[in-house]
Order: C-alpha cells, then sequence, then structure tokens
C-alpha cells in the first residue's frame, strides 16, 4: 500500500491489516460499499501507523490543503487520547470558560 511506504511497516503487518479489513467487511455482509471498505481500511491503519492513516486519508477524503492535514490529525490525537485525559481536558477547559477566562486576572 502507498501510504505505507517508507514507513516502518513490514509487509507481515500489511498482509496482516489487509486480513482483519477482509475479516470485517465480512461481518457486515454479502454487500459491502466502498465507504465501508475505505473506512474499515482507515480504523486499521490508525492502529498500526498514524502517518500512513493520514496519507491514506488524505486521499479517501480528499484533502485539499494544509487546513485538512491539521484537522485530521487534531482528530487523531482526540481518538488515541485515553478517555480520562479527554474528560480530565473538557473538565479544566469548562472551569476556564465559567471563570472569565484572562478578564479575570485583569479584575483587582
Amino acid at each position: 500500500m502507498a501510504a505505507a511506504k517508507n514507513r516502518p511497516v513490514t509487509s507481515e503487518q500489511m498482509d496482516e491489516l489487509a486480513a482483519e479489513v477482509e475479516e470485517a467487511l465480512r461481518m457486515i455482509g454479502p454487500d459491502v460499499t466502498s465507504q465501508q471498505v475505505g473506512l474499515t481500511v482507515l480504523d486499521h491503519l490508525r492502529a498500526l501507523d498514524e502517518v500512513a492513516y493520514l496519507r491514506f486519508a488524505s486521499v479517501y477524503k480528499g484533502f485539499s490543503g494544509a487546513l485538512d492535514f491539521e484537522r485530521e490529525a487534531g482528530l487523531l490525537k482526540k481518538s488515541t487520547e485515553p478517555k480520562r485525559g479527554r474528560l480530565a481536558e473538557h473538565r479544566s477547559g469548562s472551569q476556564g470558560d465559567d471563570l472569565g477566562g484572562e478578564g479575570q486576572l485583569a479584575d483587582p
């Protein structure tokens, strides 16, 4: 797969990924859409190699610029963070908003 070119991914890992994708698609049933194939490949690539994932996503999702890569990298980062970390981050962000953020420092 071109997305994994020059990445630390072995041909055995790619063969295993292909077998896992095929098995996952078999579980869906006899009629599988190209969208289901693409999303399943993305899901398995995400676990294997983030750069290969972003490369595949750039073609599959039709990225048109750097902002598309930034958005997808942000989503990838969120999906790989531990759930506890995201909850704590969310809570701290909410508290900062409720307290008035930077404006609070300027008050006497």
